[in-house]
C-alpha cells in the first residue's frame, strides 16, 4: 500500500476516482473494479466502458451541466423547474388505501398497488 493512498483522515482514497473508505478490504475490492475489464454501463445515458475508470470520467460530462442543487438530497439537476418539482417529493406523500405505506410520487403508489392487486388475483384464484 502506497502512502500516498491514505489521507489524513486515516481513510483510503482511490486515485482514479472520488472514492474514499477507512476499510482496507473495501478499498482493496474497489480498486481491482479499477482493474476489471468487464464493461460498466452509465446509469444515465446507457453508454457502456471497459472499465470502471473510463466509467467515472465519463460521469463527468453528466455533471458539469448540472447547476441546481437539492437541499435535502444533493441530487443535481440542469434545470431549476426539475430541481423544484423534485424537491416537492420530499414533502408530498401518497398513502396506500390498503396497507397504509406511504410513497413520495403517485407513480410509486401505483406501482406498489399493482403487488396487492397480484396478491388479490393469487388469493382469489386459491
Amino acid at each position: 500500500m502506497k502512502q500516498s493512498e491514505k489521507t489524513k483522515k486515516n481513510n483510503y482514497q482511490c486515485e482514479f476516482c472520488p472514492y474514499e473508505t477507512s476499510s482496507q478490504q473495501l478499498f482493496q475490492n474497489h480498486r481491482e473494479d479499477h482493474q476489471s475489464s468487464k464493461p460498466q454501463p452509465c446509469n444515465q445515458c446507457g453508454m457502456v466502458f471497459k472499465n470502471i475508470s473510463k466509467l467515472h470520467a465519463h460521469m463527468q460530462c453528466h455533471e458539469m451541466n448540472k447547476h441546481y442543487v437539492c437541499v435535502y438530497c444533493e441530487k443535481k439537476f440542469k434545470r431549476e423547474a426539475s430541481m423544484k418539482l423534485h424537491i416537492k417529493t420530499h414533502f408530498h406523500s401518497e398513502s396506500c388505501h390498503v396497507c397504509k405505506k406511504t410513497f413520495n410520487s403517485a407513480s410509486a403508489l401505483k406501482k406498489h398497488m399493482k403487488m396487492h392487486k397480484q396478491q388479490h388475483i393469487e388469493n382469489f384464484q386459491m
